[in-house]
């Protein structure tokens, strides 16, 4: 049995694009996560689908869960950036206002500058 310090971080982001509409698939997202996974990362990622509903509408969603997995020690400064260079590149790909990311303890909120001026 292997024991380390437990953390967790998740990404919560929208599938439909700001701009016009149509909501990316999620085998789109997993092709860029394992992309990301194999170019940069050795990391191991959960990927859980989810439904935003606010005032005035929903949207499809994705939930990318980060562990420290006894496996692949990691500390939480690894996890948690990580987790905002993910949550960074699915804004722009996936053309989202904004992406959440939350830890045990804080909730962070990346905004997309160039939407949030079209907007």
């Amino acid at each position: 049995m292997e024991i380390v310090e437990s953390y967790n971080v998740k990404i919560w982001v929208g599938l439909k694009n700001m701009e016009n509409g149509r909501t990316k698939k999620i085998k789109d997202v997993e092709k860029m996560l394992q992309n990301y996974v194999n170019t940069f990362s050795s990391d191991c990622y959960s990927l859980t689908e989810t439904k935003f509903i606010y005032t005035g509408g929903c949207e499809k969603g994705l939930v990318i869960g980060l562990i420290n997995y006894p496996r692949f020690e990691r500390t939480n400064d690894h996890i948690l950036q990580n987790a905002i260079d993910i949550g960074t590149m699915l804004m722009y790909k996936l053309n989202q206002y904004r992406v959440t990311i939350t830890t045990p303890t804080k909730t962070y909120m990346l905004k997309n500058e160039t939407n949030e001026i079209r907007r």
